[in-house]
């Protein structure tokens, strides 16, 4: 009797976990999205925005927009700069095979996301903010529209997507939307230059790219009163980009485009405000440069905030969005698609499932990133799994180790004392990037 009540309770809890399954697949109504709405916020790192935990209020129509959309906490992107991590995003490459730096341009041969969306029938066009995003580096191919040779800011870019948008969203479309506005030299309009400052600044440091540059490198000298006001100011434009952000929403929302939409919200890479004795973003590897937001709305008939903790990469969004689409996946992309976890994301059965894994410390995903002018196999890697990110320097073999849930902001090296973690980490990326072959990358010319 007592074997027969035990079968019975597990026949039973076998049909909890596939009904439960079975209820999440079937009842989340997909749609092949009609337009598809990718947003870069250039140097907008996750933890300040409130959706991500943030104290100040930076972010209502972001926070808002993620209460009905997939909010992934553990993104983290391929680099520490603008330019390879969005070729990295356009690619679903790492660094090291799509080759392009500063003077280098995206090989041809090479498929973007933007190329792969017009052969499967979207009509294509993008809207950046010059610099970095620029179409000599290999930016517009696929592109059927490319603007992004000047720097503008995000309220021409939204008047221009709009424009676009009145003529062209009768078709499919997938279309592509960067700023700098976030970014140093962090000067945001009246009043979100003031919004955030806690105290009347005294000071006199002007928060210019230069400048900041000779903080980092502490040819300038900067007190707490200093600290924050620059903090205030970076705020401020985050703030001042979510207004304009939510100014978008509301235009999909009634021209009807919001609800067969998939909209994603992200960006290339976070910022640093001394946490590691620097500031800016282009030679550091640490969680508050790496961990950027990632908030999708689907094209479903009901509408939910779900937040996803597991590891995922900016490398992940083409095949996430080719699978959407329901298009042919990328044979040589390196990233994966990200819709089995969304699917997955609430049956019991998946998340069960996912704490076994993670307790057995078996097949977990792993992350890379890199320096924008050297190889993988050059100087600075990043490498993150199971909670723990290794920053290892290849020329000096010098390492650290940081736990990133109870020390997100990385202010403590734990290498020494988890021998066993750093060479497992180190193990990951020696295997994974043997088997990458390298790239030549067009030389280009640039001002």
């Amino acid at each position: 009797m007592k074997k027969l009540i035990i079968a019975m309770g597990f026949v039973l809890l076998l049909l909890f976990f596939i009904a439960s399954n079975y209820y999440w697949w079937s009842s989340s109504t997909y749609q092949t999205p009609h337009g598809i709405i990718l947003i870069s916020l250039d140097t907008l790192r996750a933890d300040h925005l409130g959706t991500y935990g943030y104290h100040r209020d930076t972010s209502p129509s972001i926070d808002a927009f993620a209460k009905e959309s997939i909010v992934f906490e553990n993104a983290v992107v391929q680099a520490p700069t603008t330019l390879p991590s969005h070729m990295s995003i356009m690619t679903s490459l790492y660094p090291h095979s799509h080759g392009v730096k500063r003077n280098r341009s995206l090989p041809s041969e090479n498929l973007t996301l933007a190329e792969l969306l017009k052969k499967g029938g979207y009509k294509t066009a993008a809207f950046a903010d010059g610099g970095w995003m620029r179409a000599v580096f290999g930016f517009s191919q696929g592109f059927q529209t490319y603007d992004g040779e000047e720097k503008i800011g995000i309220a021409k870019i939204l008047r221009k997507v709009k424009k676009w948008l009145d003529k062209n969203s009768s078709q499919p479309f997938f279309l592509f939307i960067h700023c700098y506005d976030i970014h140093s030299p962090y000067n945001p309009p009246p009043p979100y230059d003031t919004m955030f400052q806690d105290t009347v600044y005294t000071g006199s440091f002007v928060p210019s790219t230069e400048n900041l540059r000779l903080a980092a490198w502490n040819q300038v000298k900067l007190d707490d009163q200093d600290l924050r006001h620059i903090i205030g100011l970076y705020d401020g434009g985050i703030r001042y980009t979510d207004e304009m952000i939510g100014g978008l929403f509301a235009y999909l929302r009634n021209s009807g485009l919001y609800d067969n939409s998939l909209i994603l919200v992200t960006s290339d890479h976070g910022e640093e405000f001394m946490e590691h004795g620097s500031f800016l973003h282009w030679r550091l590897y640490y969680r508050p440069n790496l961990h950027v937001p990632l908030i999708m709305h689907l094209p479903v008939s009901s509408r939910k905030e779900v937040r996803i903790d597991e590891l995922v990469q900016s490398i992940d969004l083409l095949p996430t969005i080719l699978d959407f689409a329901g298009l042919p996946a990328h044979p040589d992309a390196q990233g994966r698609t990200l819709m089995p976890l969304i699917k997955r994301s609430r049956s019991f059965y998946y998340r069960l499932r996912g704490q076994v894994i993670r307790f057995f410390k078996n097949d977990l995903p792993v992350a890379f990133a890199e320096v924008h002018n050297y190889t993988m196999r050059g100087k600075n890697v990043s490498v993150i799994s199971n909670g723990y990110q290794m920053i290892y320097n290849r020329a000096s073999q010098a390492l650290q180790l940081f736990n990133i849930h109870a020390d997100p902001l990385a202010q403590d090296n734990i290498a020494k004392n988890h021998s066993d973690i750093v060479e497992n980490l180190l193990s990951e990326f020696t295997t994974f990037y043997n088997t990458l072959s390298t790239v030549e990358t067009p030389t280009i010319v640039i001002d």
